[in-house]
């Protein structure tokens, strides 16, 4: 009997060409979007705290999902339907993967996106990436954000960013229980090492 080795194959990912991509979509679509996720994370942590990642996501409106579909087909291009709620491109021969977020399956998190999108128009926050400057949602955000997929990966992200000096855990802990109540905020305590109240 022969045995048979499978071998995950990682999909090239550039985040510059991601970034450019994503940012002529939107432009396209004349709709607001903002870099969440592990990217989000890349400028307040040191380069052996930051984890790498095989995408590009932007938190963006549940109604302006539409326009970016409409214009994702305008330009001839392919994409999916994310199951946590949003559009999700691969273009492999570009090594462009963007994730259009809404998380219109969840109404917390829907809450959530808003508010993080309304503070990144705000905050005037921004990532450069390569040529093009993104509009960034405020760190605390993408911290609740990362508590709610309760993660090991992301709790370990969770703790390396509440010990830099250029976050608040006060201002994470206000985000938090705006959306997850008790539970939330004394779970983001434990990760911050302090005693839950």
């Amino acid at each position: 009997m022969t045995s048979k080795k499978s071998r995950y194959r990682i999909a090239p990912f550039d985040i510059q060409a991601s970034a450019s991509f994503a940012h002529q979509v939107l432009a396209k679509a004349g709709v607001a979007g903002a870099v969440i996720g592990t990217v989000n994370t890349w400028s307040h942590l040191t380069s052996d705290e930051q984890l790498q990642t095989k995408d590009l996501d932007l938190a963006v409106r549940e109604e302006d999902t539409v326009w970016i579909e409409k214009a994702l087909r305008e330009m001839g291009v392919s994409y999916a339907q994310l199951d946590i709620g949003g559009v999700k491109v691969e273009l492999p021969a570009q090594a462009v993967h963007v994730d259009f977020v809404n998380r219109r399956t969840d109404a917390q998190l829907v809450a959530l996106f808003r508010e993080a999108l309304r503070a990144a128009q705000e905050s005037a926050d921004t990532i450069e990436i390569g040529q093009v400057e993104m509009p960034a949602v405020p760190i605390e955000y993408v911290i609740a954000m990362k508590l709610a997929t309760a993660r090991p990966k992301d709790d370990l992200i969770i703790q390396a960013l509440l010990h830099q000096a250029d976050v608040s855990l006060d201002k994470a802990l206000a985000v938090v229980s705006r959306h997850f109540g008790i539970v939330g905020t004394n779970r983001l305590k434990a990760l911050a090492g302090s005693p839950a109240r």
